[in-house]
């Protein structure tokens, strides 16, 4: 499953498009037992789609959750498990 997301680059698709981001849902993740007050960003385009979590992390913002789907229903999840 992991080929199908070879040519699948989130950052160039988000930086291709004129996407609006006020979208943003509040949400609370629990990741290998540490809470993170988030945002919720969601993205969709024809060849799938990608949700990002921001959060801080001891005081620095970065993204501890991302989720891509592409245009066959596959989905791929990476969380921050461990900072520092």
């Amino acid at each position: 499953m992991a080929q199908a997301f070879d040519a699948y680059d989130v950052g160039a698709i988000w930086a291709s498009y004129d996407y609006d981001l006020s979208n943003a849902v509040p949400d609370t993740l629990t990741i290998n037992g540490k809470t993170h007050i988030c945002k919720k960003y969601s993205v969709n385009s024809v060849y799938g789609g990608t949700s990002i979590w921001p959060a801080t992390v001891e005081d620095k913002p970065m993204a501890v959750q991302i989720k891509y789907n592409d245009m066959q229903g596959n989905s791929l999840l990476y969380q921050l498990w461990d900072w520092g």
